[in-house]
């Protein structure tokens, strides 16, 4: 339909986790793959520093576009004189070996039970009776939390406030969006805790949902 209509829509793809499906699938295919989106200018941007090491800070992106790609490659040298030789060299030599690939077999099914324990956390908190929905994730980090409609969940709230007060964080939903933000969402990520402290966290969290 937008070709149809002259339009070229220089399109993004971000596939942070792409990598961190926890059955190791590819999952939906990329941009660069389908054969509608030819026409348009494609950058597709992927990055080391989730699925691998978060102190590396590599990330690498593929442009069908070589006008935005100049473009981005000048701003780019502006702010920041090129990414870190070491720790592209780091990387470089893990995908190499091969031990990239072996890390993943590692953390995906370690991170899939980590995502259980805190969804099981949250159901046993009793946060669906309390009108909180949310998805079980096939890969990634987080669980993206709803609250029912009208609650405030923001960085201003009461309700932050009060998590923060009884030690337990979350990213408030309304950081994740750029216009008109949901005020009643959350993002909790299961990525850094081990399964008892993510059992404690739900807790504290359940506590203060209850205690609204």
């Amino acid at each position: 339909m937008l070709s149809a209509h002259g339009l070229v829509v220089p399109t993004i793809e971000d596939a942070a986790y792409r990598q961190m499906a926890f059955d190791g699938s590819a999952g939906a295919p990329s941009v660069l793959a389908l054969d509608e989106w030819a026409a348009f200018p494609r950058l597709y941007a992927g990055t080391l520093t989730k699925p691998f090491a978060t102190g590396l800070k590599v990330g690498y992106g593929y442009c069908t576009d070589d006008e935005w790609l100049a473009r981005m490659l000048h701003v780019k040298g502006h702010h920041d004189f090129g990414s870190a030789n070491l720790n592209q060299a780091v990387l470089e030599r893990v995908i190499g070996d091969g031990s990239f690939e072996r890390h993943l077999a590692r953390i995906r099914p370690a991170y899939a039970r980590k995502m259980q324990v805190l969804h099981a956390a949250l159901v046993e908190g009793e946060l669906p009776a309390l009108g909180w929905s949310w998805a079980q994730p096939h890969g990634g980090l987080y669980l993206w939390l709803q609250a029912p409609e009208g609650a405030d969940l923001g960085l201003d709230s009461d309700f932050y406030r009060a998590c923060v007060a009884a030690g337990v964080l979350y990213v408030p939903g309304e950081l994740c969006y750029g216009d008109a933000p949901a005020k009643n969402t959350a993002r909790l990520t299961f990525g850094v805790l081990d399964e008892a402290e993510l059992r404690e966290a739900a807790r504290r969290f359940c506590d203060v949902v209850r205690a609204r």
